[in-house]
C-alpha cells in the first residue's frame, strides 16, 4: 500500500500531466486556427467581385470548342 508521500507524489504527477495536456490542446488549437487562417486568405477589394474582364469558366470552354472545331 502507498504511503502518503507516495499518493502525494502520484497526485503531483497526475497534475502535472494534466498541465502538458492542456499546454497540448491549447497549442494544437491554436495551430488549427493558423492552418484555417492561412488556407482561407481574407477577401482583398480585388476578389470581393470578378471585374467585366474577368473571363467565366464558359466562355473559356466556349473558345476551347470553337478553336477544335
Amino acid at each position: 500500500m502507498l504511503g502518503l508521500s507516495g499518493s502525494y507524489q502520484l497526485s503531483v504527477i497526475s497534475y502535472q500531466l494534466s498541465v502538458i495536456s492542456y499546454q497540448l490542446s491549447d497549442v494544437s488549437f491554436q495551430f488549427t486556427v493558423y492552418c484555417l487562417l492561412k488556407s482561407f486568405p481574407l477577401p482583398t477589394p480585388h476578389t470581393l467581385h470578378p471585374t467585366p474582364h474577368t473571363p467565366l469558366p464558359t466562355s473559356h470552354l466556349r473558345l476551347r470548342l470553337n478553336f477544335n472545331s
